[in-house]
């Protein structure tokens, strides 16, 4: 899954436009004020090195931003970026202490205010946050270099959701002492496709890929990927129901179920291409 990277831009995931957004360049306490107006408390290491030209962070943003952010950035921090499209989208706070991380959030149309709490501790990272998925409640861990977490549009996440792309900690044989579990410049990437529902205190953990259309039911500990349009749950999780999906209305007409059906089969169509690869580990089918 190293090639996470190429499905940022593609269907369910599209960039979003930056054309019309204001710029933020924060490089010393002098760009507080001004951060602040736009919404953004912004905090800086006390010891943060302020020697140099590198902006530690730059934000690209709406001109009528309605998130509610609060970014702290550690003393090594530089050209971390928050891209921040449409006026609402993710509020929260955002922990960055490494460089070269980015977060796209490409915003909610219905002015959903959703909330995170993401800590960028390496370099490299990336958040893909698709258009008009909403949360209330996800907490993220960006430990190691080139972590990522990619969540397409329409996704649906319930409150307490955890991900983690890595393991925050090394395992290690007590017999030759060889690290078990992070190995070097290996990735292990989180991607959420289109139109998935992960229900209350659930957890995701690396090198997992949900299809488009899955539930995770409330609970779950999801080791290994989900197919699309199923739902899953337990501790690990597994197949618990199959060809099935979900809408956002408790009692949807049946326009709106054919609707969002048949919104699905473009999602599938890409999932079915990029789930061809030999590195993906998928929960197995139920045994009936």
């Amino acid at each position: 899954m190293n090639g996470h990277l190429a499905v940022v831009g593609c269907e369910g995931f599209e960039l979003p436009d930056t054309s019309n957004l204001g710029c933020l360049e924060i490089r010393s306490e002098r760009d507080l004020p001004l951060a602040l107006k736009a919404g953004f408390t912004i905090k800086l290491d006390a010891e943060t090195n302020t020697a140099g030209s590198e902006a530690r962070l730059t934000i690209f943003y709406a001109p009528d931003n309605a998130r509610s952010l609060r970014i702290n950035l550690g003393r090594n921090s530089r050209n971390n970026a928050l891209y921040l499209s449409q006026a609402a989208g993710l509020s929260g706070v955002y922990n960055f202490a490494g460089r070269n991380n980015t977060v796209i959030d490409c915003g909610n149309g219905s002015g959903h205010r959703s909330s995170i709490i993401s800590s960028f501790h390496g370099d490299d990272g990336l958040f893909y946050w698709g258009r008009n998925s909403t949360s209330n409640g996800l907490t993220m861990e960006f430990r190691r270099a080139g972590d990522a977490v990619l969540f397409g549009e329409d996704c649906m996440l319930a409150t307490e959701i955890m991900v983690r792309p890595t393991d925050m900690h090394a395992i290690f044989s007590t017999g030759n002492e060889e690290v078990l579990n992070n190995k070097p410049l290996a990735t292990h990437p989180v991607i959420i496709f289109p139109h998935t529902w992960i229900a209350q205190r659930s957890l995701v953990l690396k090198n997992v890929m949900v299809g488009p259309g899955a539930i995770i039911g409330a609970g779950s500990i999801l080791s290994r990927s989900v197919p699309h349009t199923c739902a899953v749950a337990g501790v690990p999780a597994r197949i618990v129901q199959e060809n099935v999906s979900w809408t956002r209305a408790s009692d949807p007409p049946p326009q709106e179920v054919a609707r969002v059906n048949a919104g699905l089969k473009k999602h599938i169509e890409f999932f079915e291409g990029v789930a061809k690869s030999p590195s993906i580990r998928f929960l197995p089918r139920p045994q009936l």
